[in-house]
């Protein structure tokens, strides 16, 4: 099925759709919402406590979705991002 019509794209929605509905059933559930919750957690938790290049590592395996949920929550230095926005 595609989602966006790019593959490389479609396919990570897929897998993360795929891990989502994998989680939620290892809970006893069918809410991805919840899942997702707690794979977001996870991440951020085994972010927050690994080594860095660790953590780059193991982010680097992931599909695009679910790191670009652990990117996210990284924490942002106000001058660095006011040098990436020009």
């Amino acid at each position: 099925m595609s989602f966006t019509g790019v593959s490389n794209l479609d396919h990570s929605i897929d897998k993360s759709n795929t891990w989502l509905a994998e989680i939620a059933g290892e809970f006893g559930t069918d809410d991805r919402h919840f899942a997702y919750r707690v794979t977001r957690a996870w991440l951020h938790t085994l972010r927050d406590r690994l080594p860095v290049p660790i953590a780059a590592h193991f982010a680097a395996q992931l599909p695009e979705l679910p790191a670009e949920i652990r990117r996210l929550a990284e924490p942002v230095d106000a001058a660095e991002f006011a040098r990436g926005a020009r």
